[in-house]
């Protein structure tokens, strides 16, 4: 019987052993899970943030370029000639080949037919393959 008794106190003891190990072992996984999800999540909230950041830095820097294209543009006299005599047909010639000439030398007027997005040929784009060219925007 004393065998048996221990037999019983052995398996309680088993029992109680296995349950406590597995019981650390889940309140183990959850802490780190945890903890490994909220380190990922913050490094890539970190990455996404420094992304945005330095694209925004990109497009300060080409609006504030382009403010000073557009300011240089505006002071020049043919501009102001214009805005002083708009139905002037001789200025107007004037001032739209100072801006077809600025835009060529800037690169920076959309309408302009000589884009920088242009190839040489007009119905092919830069790297010679046929389609958007200057002519068909």
């Amino acid at each position: 019987m004393k065998f048996l008794a221990n037999k019983k106190l052995a398996a309680r003891t088993g029992i109680v052993t296995t349950v406590i190990t597995l019981a650390g072992m889940l309140l183990l996984w959850l802490t780190v899970s945890t903890n490994d999800a909220s380190t990922v999540k913050n490094d890539i909230t970190n990455q996404m943030t420094d992304a945005v950041e330095s694209r925004a830095a990109i497009i300060n820097e080409y609006v504030a370029s382009a403010e000073e294209y557009m300011s240089a543009f505006a002071l020049g006299s043919e501009v102001r000639e214009l805005l002083l005599n708009p139905d002037d047909p001789a200025l107007t010639e004037t001032a739209q080949q100072y801006t077809t000439d600025f835009a060529n030398v800037k690169g920076i007027f959309e309408g302009a037919k000589d884009d920088r997005r242009c190839g040489p040929d007009p119905g092919r784009d830069r790297g010679g393959q046929p389609g958007r060219g200057c002519d068909s925007e």
